[in-house]
């Protein structure tokens, strides 16, 4: 027999005041047979409710929760019950007592006075014992409740997900493929990561997976079904025995630990020490927060750059932010073997002589910076082919670089030296031999060669100083295009030109101008070779290696030495006064038959063809004749108002 209870709610009015305080009970699922009954008394026109009802409503055979108590006075809600609904139940037997109440009012004294009757029926019942069902939901296999969000932090710290299709099995595979030993699941839908298992356990795992008719259990508030990969515990378990030997100075393009590396989005410690034992190395080290390392040696210039987390390994792994994995050139580096690491021989380039040349060192080379040697000889096969090349030129240096540039030089333009590790790139045409690195420049040195010098005077020219330039304020405006840049040709284009000043500059440049600013900053010292002639200097960077003199232009004089290059255009007056138009396959040859009958024919920028029967007695010879045929582009068409002239 359970317990009744009787639920009676009075309505004031006036003075009237509460006698009892009333509750009802509103259920979610009412069955056919629902052992109470509600029955209404009359007072004053107004009707009360009673309602009978079992006082734990969780026990009642008949009634499948949710429940929801409420006080019927004020609406507020007093109780959530939830309860399984049973898998059998009897009938209950049903009895009505009915009563006779009388209701009182209660004036200001306090005095009861009777103001009326009615009638309350009070339902009881009697069911037998019901059989609930089982928990339909149970604990995966192999997982445990682990409390979560202890303090707030996490139990699993590595990355985390979450899925309206989630299950343990799912969470799992995603951790896994991260290469993390522990998976959670936590409120149905969430999965968390991470390699140290936690220790508190939980009773609060009671919410089913999210995944649509699971019966398994996906942990539950700040409770955690853990799952465990025995075999990432087994490979973590050989990382934790490697030492940590600190942090490491590391530099693209030659690393500390150069036999292999990978990368990934997730890296953390054990993922790189597990790579590395994996490909047979006993050296791993992280870099970036997400780069990996290995060898078996270190560089023998690789130096201790401080203890992990202290001076430079201040990045965090990307895949788990307590663990540090490295910084800016920088290596967390991992040994398998206690003591200190071993370190690689010192390397030497090979060859270390070839041709009388010897081998001085890696340099620093960077065109930001200026070139350690100046004359570019473009590409080569070998250490030997540079040598060869730098010493028919009668370069007292010669640089191989980036696996297949060879350089040139009488001085050392920088000297900022690099370990001899930096210049082991293989040359392109002989990979036995070493051709520098990137950025990196191997240096071989050979007899002297003739001095390299800044001419006084040439070309009728008078040196004058060297002084600081910029491509954005130029000392001296015009800028000539020679074929060969020595400091004489530079001055005769502009003495034709009839400029006071000529500067040479970067090897390959030439500069004219009518004057020269007074504030330019003087007293430079030239440092790089003309391309023209490797024993004058030709200016530096952003450096004029400026010349004076009297503009004394070379007339032109009949007869014209064929394919004579000549200013055109000059005081807007053509050199060849008949225009036989452009053409994409012009040669001298070509332009001479279009000016049959004409004294003089001429090509010019390239693709134009002239002809004359005279030239103006102000014609001057030019060294602007610069542009290739458009017909033949081993042949020469004249250049920007230069004209290559010749007799018809």
């Amino acid at each position: 027999m359970h317990p009744s209870f009787i639920c009676l709610s009075l309505l004031a009015l006036g003075t009237w005041a509460q006698v009892s305080t009333v509750y009802v009970v509103k259920r979610a699922v009412t069955y056919a047979q629902t052992c109470t009954n509600y029955n209404t008394v009359t007072l004053g026109g107004n009707q009360l409710l009673t309602t009978a009802f079992f006082s734990s409503a969780c026990n009642s055979p008949l009634i499948a929760g949710p429940f929801v108590t409420q006080d019927c006075f004020t609406g507020a809600v007093l109780a959530i019950s939830s309860c399984a609904a049973p898998v059998t139940a009897s009938a209950c037997v049903s009895s009505t007592t009915t009563r006779t109440s009388t209701t009182f009012l209660l004036n200001a004294l306090g005095i009861q006075i009777a103001i009326g009757t009615g009638t309350t029926t009070i339902a009881t019942s009697t069911c037998s014992s019901p059989v609930f069902p089982p928990n339909p939901l149970q604990s995966a296999a192999g997982t445990v409740c682990i409390a979560d969000n202890i303090g707030g932090v996490r139990s699993l710290s590595g990355p985390s997900t979450s899925s309206s299709a989630m299950t343990n099995a799912a969470c799992k595979t995603y951790c896994t493929s991260l290469g993390f030993a522990y998976s959670g699941t936590e409120y149905s839908s969430e999965c968390y990561c991470g390699n140290t298992l936690p220790t508190v356990a939980s009773s609060s795992c009671n919410m089913a997976c999210s995944a649509s008719g699971s019966t398994e259990i996906c942990g539950g508030p700040n409770a955690l079904s853990v799952s465990t990969n025995t075999a990432i515990v087994a490979s973590n378990a050989v990382a934790a025995s490697w030492t940590n030997q600190g942090c490491y100075s590391d530099n693209f393009p030659s690393r500390v630990l150069a036999s292999t590396s990978t990368t990934s989005s997730t890296m953390t410690i054990e993922k790189c020490i597990n790579f590395c034992n994996g490909e047979n190395y006993i050296l791993a080290g992280l870099e970036n927060g997400y780069e990996c390392y290995c060898a078996n040696t270190l560089r023998s210039d690789g130096v201790t750059y401080g203890v992990a987390g202290q001076s430079g390994c201040t990045f965090t792994c990307s895949g788990n932010s307590t663990q540090a994995c490295g910084g800016n050139n920088v290596l967390s580096l991992y040994s398998k073997n206690s003591g200190a690491p071993p370190v690689a021989a010192a390397a030497v380039p090979v060859p270390a002589s070839s041709n009388g040349y010897t081998y001085v060192a890696c340099y620093v080379d960077q065109t930001s910076a200026g070139r350690t040697l100046g004359v570019n000889k473009s590409f080569i096969a070998s250490v030997d082919a540079c040598i060869t090349t730098c010493n028919t030129a009668s370069f007292r240096f010669a640089g191989v670089e980036n696996r297949n540039e060879c350089w040139c030089d009488n001085v050392l333009r920088s000297s900022t030296p690099l370990a001899a590790n930096n210049c082991l790139l293989p040359c392109t045409g002989t990979p036995s031999q070493n051709c520098g690195g990137i950025n990196a420049i191997g240096v071989y040195q050979g007899t002297a060669s003739t001095a390299v010098t800044i001419p006084p005077q040439a070309g009728g020219y008078t040196y004058l100083d060297s002084y600081i330039d910029s491509a954005q304020a130029r000392l001296l405006s015009v800028q000539q295009n020679l074929a060969s840049n020595t400091v004489d040709n530079c001055n005769r284009a502009c003495s034709n030109g009839g400029y006071t000043y000529a500067g040479v500059e970067f090897g390959s440049q030439c500069f004219c101008g009518s004057t020269l600013s007074g504030s330019a900053t003087g007293g430079q010292t030239p440092n790089m070779i003309c391309t023209g002639n490797s024993s004058q200097f030709c200016g530096g960077n952003n450096m004029l290696q400026v010349y004076m003199g009297t503009p004394t232009p070379t007339v032109l004089t009949a007869p014209v030495t064929d394919g004579q290059c000549v200013a055109d255009n000059t005081n807007n007056v053509r050199t060849l006064s008949t225009f036989m138009g452009a053409s994409s396959s012009i040669t001298p040859a070509a332009c001479r038959t279009s000016c049959v009958g004409f004294v003089y024919y001429g090509v010019e920028y390239g693709s134009e063809c002239w002809c004359g029967n005279s030239f103006p007695s102000s014609t001057v010879v030019s060294t602007q004749c610069v542009m290739p045929c458009s017909g033949d582009g081993s042949q020469i068409c004249g250049g920007s108002y230069a004209l290559n002239m010749y007799n018809s």
